[in-house]
């Protein structure tokens, strides 16, 4: 296999990670292991397809140039030549808090595809005087920024708003989605763990079984050949594993993740400090007294060297040029103090962000993976164990988790989905935590501190002084 150079873009990168495997092999949701990393469970020829022939590229540019070629003029015709991957994944809005006009008898409409990197807001009440205007979140991979705007249908010809500034008062700067942390979801419809509300649950029913829906915003979207009630959970017919909210929640993690990571890629210094940030964003979290430790202090001089006030992660997040405390706090609004532990469901933002930086640093240094391929995958109660070592498993996880795109995504989603997916420190790092960690402080030369292991007894490791050195 052929190792990209960390200067190729991202998707090179993951893409070099990638054999594809054409199989006719299909594994139900959590009843059996893929036969390999890049096993989707249907054929993949190509894990980032166009989209299908005649619907537009998922892209702010291509979407507009789609509707000019179409001569498209509104909302509801745009939405029916949406490729298949936006009409089955959606949720619905009850109550925002933008003040933009929703209920529960005409919700705004969310499309999200299947890999939350292009989102379609959209209203669906008759009398909204900007029910022809859709607001566009597109995830840039070249920038690693959301770009967010409107598109409105009521001009002629449809035209797009200029930039975000009328959306960073709500979604911050720079921009970035807003949406709940697992599993509540206030304003949604199945705000608590995905479960319906009486009402919400009438609403779709009766959607479901009319021939002439109120709104021509749903004729769109799928919905289930079976009867919603109250205290259902709101699902999805297209995906096996259904559950909207929580659906939403980890495809949007792994795309916010991707932005930042993406963006401190663009950073001159990233690329000399992954292991040390490495380091301090999980060695640190997780060793006990290695903030006490001269591994520690050497860290914080070298951090310091280089402009940062101190050794914090946010402060060395601050030194890449970004700021958690506005791109991690999906669940607030720009004025709203901010909390950068927003719950993707099974890890944080800081953990996936941790797990592509690992896959970074695995494809440059031939000892990271070395050291992946010799650790087993054990199972636990966060992993299933399915690969001979870490290395495969780390594959599998960039795999499933930020290489497949759009309708390929879709498809490996329609027949399996593994929801310890984007469990990045519990799958990967807590079973490697003392050679990486151990591999980590010595690359960069921090000599003379080794671990005192106790991992396995179920005590993590801790850092020592030790006159013996790596």
């Amino acid at each position: 296999m052929t190792i990209k150079t960390s200067s190729a873009p991202l998707r090179q990168l993951l893409l070099s990670l990638a054999f594809v495997l054409a199989t006719d092999s299909t594994f139900p949701l959590q009843a059996q292991c893929p036969m390999s990393w890049d096993d989707a469970g249907v054929p993949i020829p190509n894990p980032d397809p166009p989209s299908p022939l005649g619907t537009p590229e998922l892209s702010i540019e291509e979407l507009l140039q789609f509707v000019h070629d179409q001569g498209i003029t509104n909302v509801a015709e745009l939405l029916d030549g949406m490729p298949p991957a936006m009409k089955e994944n959606y949720t619905l809005v009850e109550t925002t808090g933008t003040g933009l006009p929703s209920s529960v008898e005409h919700p705004r409409m969310i499309l999200f595809g299947s890999d939350s990197r292009f989102i379609m807001a959209i209203a669906t009440d008759p009398d909204d005087q900007q029910r022809e205007v859709i607001d566009i979140a597109d995830l840039d991979d070249d920038t690693g920024f959301w770009k967010f705007r409107s598109l409105d249908m009521a001009a002629t010809p449809p035209a797009l708003s200029a930039d975000d500034s009328a959306c960073v008062a709500c979604h911050g700067s720079p921009a970035r989605p807003i949406w709940g942390s697992y599993p509540d979801w206030p304003g949604i419809y199945g705000p608590d763990n995905d479960r319906l509300t009486s009402p919400q649950a009438s609403r779709l029913e009766a959607l479901r079984t009319s021939e002439a829906p109120a709104s021509d915003r749903f004729r769109s979207i799928e919905l289930l050949d079976s009867p919603y009630e109250t205290g259902d959970t709101f699902s999805l017919p297209g995906r096996s594993y259904p559950y909207v909210n929580t659906v939403l929640n980890m495809e949007l993690g792994a795309a916010v993740a991707d932005g930042v990571y993406r963006r401190a890629r663009r950073s001159p210094i990233f690329r000399e400090l992954r292991e040390e940030f490495l380091l301090r964003s999980y060695c640190a979290r997780e060793i006990p007294d290695f903030m006490n430790s001269p591994a520690y202090q050497e860290l914080e001089a070298l951090l310091i060297s280089l402009g940062a006030p101190s050794a914090s992660l946010e402060d060395f997040y601050g030194l890449l040029q970004l700021d958690p405390g506005n791109d991690f706090s999906l669940d607030r609004l720009a004025s709203e103090p901010t909390d950068s532990g927003w719950n993707v469901s099974t890890d944080s933002l800081f953990g996936l962000v941790d797990l592509l930086v690992l896959a970074d640093l695995m494809i440059d240094d031939p000892q990271v993976r070395s050291l992946l391929a010799a650790l087993p995958d054990h199972a636990n109660g966060f992993s299933s164990g399915c690969f001979d070592h870490l290395e495969d498993a780390l594959r599998y996880k960039i795999y499933q988790g930020w290489t497949l795109r759009g309708e390929a995504r879709r498809a490996a989603r329609e027949v399996a989905f593994d929801v310890d997916l984007l469990r990045s420190h519990q799958g990967i790092f807590d079973q490697a935590t003392t050679p990486l960690c151990e591999y980590l402080a010595a690359n960069i030369g921090f000599q003379g501190h080794i671990f005192q292991d106790g991992f396995e007894s179920g005590d993590t490791s801790a850092w020592t002084q030790t006159t013996n050195g790596f």
